[in-house]
């Protein structure tokens, strides 16, 4: 499955989850093997993922579906690296330089080059100096004129993605394996329950939609636009095992490949597993506060 990585909070979950899943199937057939380390990087391209899975939506958006993106990579069955399109320029600027809005660095320094090249009073020598500007600041990988380009566009997510998923990946990308996207949905936790049992047994990671938010820091929204009660997740399972100590019962833990941190260290034991009850309780509440219904998503 490759390293775990995280998002970091741009609310790209979904994509990573989705990413990871494929990222397995990829490197099991592969030869040579993947490998993960400065002199190879076989890690599929979640950026990339984004730009033709949200097509439709715009580009480099915050939440979405990770059945919409394995759905996506089953169709178009090729997608670049993380060499081409990496994931760096986000995660390098990541602090949050206006609380208002919790934008974050590497978004406020494009959109504010976005608006002054929109505003069309510049010089095309201001303008060049702009694009030359972000392309120090974020250390993007286009050329400057490219960089302009970009910048000459209206809907922002659509620049995000022009400028963080260079146009030389199209023709770069990788073939994935023949995909199979299937989904559990309105189930009880009964139900879901056993198919988790049964894709693990059958060593199916899959992914898993909860809430991020642990249950004693969740507290009714007093503004509608934001859920303080759930913060829906997506995250991979890729294991279980029985722990079991002295006379007591055993408990069944869940391997997860999580790219929010979203579990305490109360709840996290060493190898980044889970249990079972946790997983369960944030998934139950997922389904109780937001209308997705969608409990899992694997690859047959």
């Amino acid at each position: 499955m490759g390293p775990e990585r995280t998002q970091d909070s741009t609310g790209w979950c979904y994509a990573f989850a989705a990413t990871a899943l494929v990222q397995e199937l990829y490197c099991r057939g592969k030869s040579p093997a993947c490998r993960f380390d400065s002199t190879q990087d076989d890690r599929l391209s979640v950026l990339d993922l984004m730009k033709i899975g949200n097509l439709g939506r715009g580009g480099l958006i915050s939440g979405g579906h990770s059945d919409e993106m394995l759905d996506r990579m089953a169709s178009e069955k090729k997608l670049a690296l993380e060499t081409c399109a990496p994931f760096a320029p986000v995660l390098n600027h990541q602090q949050i330089v206006n609380l208002r809005t919790q934008t974050p660095e590497w978004a406020q320094k494009i959109r504010d080059a976005n608006t002054q090249i929109l505003a069309h009073d510049q010089s095309r020598d201001c303008e060049i100096s702009i694009a030359t500007k972000l392309k120090k600041e974020l250390g993007l990988s286009l050329a400057v004129g490219d960089i302009l380009q970009a910048l000459q566009k209206a809907n922002i997510s659509i620049v995000y993605s022009d400028l963080l998923v260079p146009k030389d990946c199209e023709a770069k990308r990788v073939r994935l394996p023949d995909l199979k996207p299937q989904k559990l949905q309105y189930a009880s936790l009964s139900d879901t329950k056993a198919k988790i049992t049964e894709l693990l047994d059958k060593k199916r990671p899959m992914v898993v939609n909860l809430c991020s938010i642990p249950p004693n820091e969740a507290h009714p929204s007093v503004d509608p636009r934001f859920d303080t009660q759930c913060g829906g997740h997506a995250l991979v399972l890729r294991g279980s095992r029985q722990k079991c100590c002295g006379n007591q019962a055993c408990q069944t833990e869940y391997q997860v490949f999580d790219s929010g941190g979203v579990f305490n260290s109360h709840e996290l034991s060493p190898g980044n597993w889970v249990n079972e009850s946790v997983i369960m309780e944030r998934l139950v509440r997922k389904k109780t506060v937001q209308t997705d219904n969608i409990n899992l998503v694997w690859l047959e």
